[in-house]
Formats: structure tokens, sequence, C-alpha cells
């Protein structure tokens, strides 16, 4: 059996620590207030982020690209 050499994680949390999931949902839980500040609906999960809206006329594209 072979080890990868050990290195520091100087940022972010180590994958496959049990704290992981936990602190990425911490960490992304702040992007649910940007995006509903521009009136987009969203849905998250795990690492995915889904954003959608009716393109009821011209001036929905503008708000979906600005909350981009």
């Amino acid at each position: 059996m072979q080890h990868s050499e050990r290195l520091a994680c100087q940022f972010g949390v180590p994958q496959g620590s049990a704290l992981g999931p936990l602190l990425f949902t911490l960490y992304m839980s702040s992007v649910a207030n940007v995006i509903e500040s521009f009136g987009v609906r969203h849905m998250q999960y795990a690492d995915d982020t889904t954003l959608y809206m009716a393109l009821e006329d011209a001036n929905t594209v503008p708000v979906l690209s600005d909350c981009f």
C-alpha cells in the first residue's frame, strides 16, 4: 500500500472530512441570500445550485444575467 505525501490544508476543508458537508453548507448558505435579492428562484443540493425564473418579458434576461 502506498500513501500520498501529507500536505497542510491552508484553506477550505479536507476532502472526506467528517465536518466537510456541514462546513460546505454553511459556506454556501450566503449564496441563497444573494440569489434571492435579485428575485430569482433557486434550488440547492450538495454542490449544485440551479437558478430558474419564468421568461415573461425582455426584462427577465438582464435580471438573471445580473444575478450571475
